[in-house]
Order: C-alpha cells, then structure tokens, then sequence
C-alpha cells in the first residue's frame, strides 16, 4: 500500500525496492524454517546425509571396478 501512495509522490521506485527487498527475505526466512521444521539437531542430520552420499560413491565406485555390474543378454 506505501507503494501505491508513494506513486503519487514520485518516490515510487524506492518504495518499491524496499518492498521487494522485504518480501525476498521474508521469503528466505520462510524457506530456511520450513528446511528444519521437526529437526531437533540439523548438525546430525546433515552428517547422517554426508555419510550416505559417500556410501553411495563408494558402491558406485565398487560397481565400476567389478566390471560395470550385471549385464542382460536377451536372445
């Protein structure tokens, strides 16, 4: 609504940047809340994660060692 009147007065612009620049960080903030919503401890989580993507790099890396995995002949 600041926007709508400050048109009028010819600061619209700056209105509206300030406007823009408090929805974007409402926006981040609601993003960042809704990332831990029902966490209690992210620092567990983010260490259980990095610890299953390595766990996956190292079957990737077992799989292309053993000979690209299970091949299917069709005939």
């Amino acid at each position: 609504m600041g926007s709508f009147f400050a048109s009028f007065c010819g600061n619209s612009n700056n209105y509206q940047e300030v406007d823009r620049e408090r929805m974007r960080e409402a926006a981040e903030k609601r993003m960042k809340e809704s990332e831990t919503r029902g966490i209690k401890n992210i620092e567990s989580v983010k260490r259980q994660q990095a610890a299953r993507e390595q766990m996956e790099q190292l079957e990737k890396n077992q799989l292309k060692s053993e000979g690209e995995g299970l091949r299917w002949q069709v005939g």
